[in-house]
């Protein structure tokens, strides 16, 4: 049974792992939630901010000497204060059933977070 759970439970860098997947979910259903506004459909929420987030880091890589650094920051600003102006109105950042779902994904989730990349990226 030991060497079952060791397949879930590999190092203590999970943890990081799975908090760092549910802070950007989250920053991107904030930044989506925002852009599309109240009449929105809030399954697809998360796909808004990554297309937000997408164009602009294609645009300003393309077109700007401005590190990818400074916008990832400045995003991670934005997703926060849109949080708070969700907040601030009312609704619901996640759709219901959110819960439900997690727990049923969980046990992929917590495996998928024991892989250590391994392979090098050459070009």
């Amino acid at each position: 049974m030991d060497g079952y759970l060791g397949n879930f439970f590999e190092h203590s860098g999970q943890i990081v792992s799975l908090g760092s997947a549910v802070a950007v979910w989250l920053a991107l259903t904030a930044l989506g939630a925002v852009v599309v506004g109240r009449h929105r459909i809030r399954e697809a929420t998360v796909l808004y901010g990554w297309a937000v987030v997408s164009f602009a880091f294609t645009t300003l890589g393309v077109f700007t000497p401005v590190p990818f650094t400074y916008v990832a920051v400045g995003f991670a600003g934005l997703a926060v204060v849109a949080g708070v102006v969700i907040v601030r109105r009312g609704e619901a950042l996640l759709p219901e059933g959110s819960l439900r779902i997690a727990l049923l994904a969980a046990p992929l989730l917590v495996l998928v977070s024991a892989m250590v990349a391994s392979q090098w990226d050459e070009f």
